[in-house]
């Protein structure tokens, strides 16, 4: 039995993600966006919708837009979820790819917007395109070395262990999917994950939150994503491969910042630092500099400035040079 799929022509701008995490593995030729917009399909999923059902052939790779996928077998009636796959992963039957039937289901698990591509088209594209050997070569790579890891903890790790390994590998991720799927892909119970849960909460010790902020800390920081103008909120988190409402999330509860304060935060500490390290600090360099740190323009990086630290750039570059 074949999977039958929408043929909606997908959306420029979305397929422009697509081509823009492939992009980020390694760099792709014009020829193959070209194709990629040629080829690629939008497939929208219904919470609790499947994807693909065991027994069917899974004939496309697909791209998660938005929305959360989890694969799971069914074995003595019972689901046995095997992978879960959220906003910036690839999914796929590896058997379909070779005509097979799918061994598991593939499920949304909340409301889903996906870009397909046949997998016939990507056989192609091995044999057009160089770079999309090199390409999947490197899902492929990144996607049984968390296997092989997963079954390691499964197999020997205690329960509290295989939490640990959950929200240091996939942070954020505990508070958007349900603790009954997250519970079967660990091979526990719902209510041993609940009980874990709760006795680290009241404990002091819940490793989630502070796992997830360091990983957005490290990764703007890292990488200065705070200097691309006119960032927003859904660039910065498809940047990181995190769902944008879960950045948004964090934002409000553990920073209690708007996304703009947020950024301009790094973007005057990057300015800041600059200054403190010899860099000139007249009128005009000042101004360069807060262009270089990301803000659109002199008015919003003077307000912004100001704002965080009560004086104009200006003023704070001559009391660090009196100094």
């Amino acid at each position: 039995m074949t999977l039958s799929k929408s043929t909606t022509i997908a959306d420029p701008f979305i397929v422009e993600r697509v081509i823009a995490q492939f992009n980020a593995l390694h760099p792709v030729s014009a020829a193959f966006k070209d194709d990629m917009y040629k080829h690629a399909f939008l497939q929208q999923l219904k919470k609790n919708a499947f994807l693909v059902k065991e027994g069917m052939i899974c004939d496309s790779v697909y791209f998660v837009v938005k929305g959360i996928i989890r694969g799971f077998s069914t074995k003595r009636n019972r689901e046995l979820t095997t992978w879960i796959s959220v906003e910036g992963d690839f999914v796929t039957s590896i058997s379909g790819m070779y005509g097979k039937v799918s061994k598991e289901s593939m499920q949304a698990i909340d409301n889903c917007t996906l870009v397909g591509v046949p997998v016939d088209v990507l056989q192609q594209w091995y044999e057009r395109f160089p770079e999309m050997n090199i390409i999947m070569r490197k899902i492929l790579e990144a996607y049984y070395q968390e296997a092989q890891e997963r079954s390691y903890i499964i197999r020997i790790g205690s329960a509290r262990e295989k939490y640990d390994y959950f929200i240091e590998n996939r942070p954020g991720q505990i508070d958007i999917i349900p603790i009954p799927c997250i519970a079967s892909f660990l091979g526990m119970t719902t209510e041993t994950l609940m009980r874990i849960r709760e006795t680290r909460k009241k404990t002091g010790n819940d490793q989630d939150t502070r796992i997830l902020v360091n990983f957005i800390e490290q990764s703007i920081t890292a990488e200065q994503l705070f200097k691309i103008k006119s960032l927003s909120i859904t660039q910065l988190a498809g940047s990181m491969s995190m769902p944008a409402h879960l950045l948004s999330y964090v934002l409000n509860e553990h920073y209690k910042k708007r996304f703009t304060d947020f950024i301009n935060g790094y973007r005057v500490n990057y300015v800041k630092q600059q200054l403190r390290q010899g860099r000139e600090w007249k009128q005009n360099k000042v101004e360069a500099l807060g262009l270089e740190a990301g803000f659109a323009s002199r008015s919003t990086f003077f307000a912004a400035f100001k704002k965080l630290e009560g004086v104009t750039p200006a003023a704070y570059a001559e009391h660090l040079h009196a100094n």
